[in-house]
């Protein structure tokens, strides 16, 4: 068994270089499209009446994402998954009560980062869409932790079992089934 896993309030630091990396992303977006398209997407973006309906669903969607990729790829039952806010953190969670291999973990790790971020991101740097770029810059940004956790199962072989930590950001690792043979 190896844990992987940081306690939340670490990651939230570990993240802050990740928030100029996901910030960079302004720049080919200001090069394509002028200053003024990413000056217009912030104000449309951050303006109270947009921003907070925006997170707060994409929070939502966010967690869900995770819970329907590793329930899907992993093949595991609705009852697995369970969803939540860290409070002493402030970190809303989706969280696999069950063990399953590290691709299925990996693929419902990323969901997230790549539909809400990287997408809309990409989308936007092609039709010019200040609002669509700046969502998905902080939902690349948001998924920090994800990538994190992916990072960290780099070296580990694919037929490893993964564990979604229940309290930490990451997970623990076992190289075989934890729940025994089968």
């Amino acid at each position: 068994m190896k844990d992987l896993s940081i306690p939340m309030a670490r990651m939230h630091l570990l993240a802050i270089p990740f928030l100029l990396v996901s910030g960079l992303l302004l720049v080919p977006y200001a090069l394509v499209w002028g200053w003024h398209s990413v000056t217009s997407g912030f104000n449309q973006f951050f303006k109270l009446i947009n921003f907070i309906p925006t997170l707060l669903l994409g929070i939502i969607l966010h967690e869900g994402l995770h819970g329907l990729g590793w329930k899907y790829a992993a093949k595991l039952r609705w009852d697995d998954m369970r969803y939540g806010m860290q409070w002493k953190s402030l970190t809303p969670y989706a969280h696999s009560k069950e063990p399953m291999r590290k691709s299925p973990y990996v693929i419902g790790s990323l969901l997230p980062g790549v539909l809400l971020g990287i997408i809309p991101y990409t989308v936007a740097l092609v039709i010019g869409h200040g609002w669509l770029m700046l969502f998905g810059v902080v939902f690349t940004f948001t998924a920090a932790g994800d990538f994190w956790s992916v990072y960290t199962l780099r070296k580990i072989p694919q037929e490893a079992w993964v564990q979604d930590h229940p309290e930490n950001a990451g997970c623990i690792v076992y190289e075989d089934d934890p729940k025994g043979p089968s």
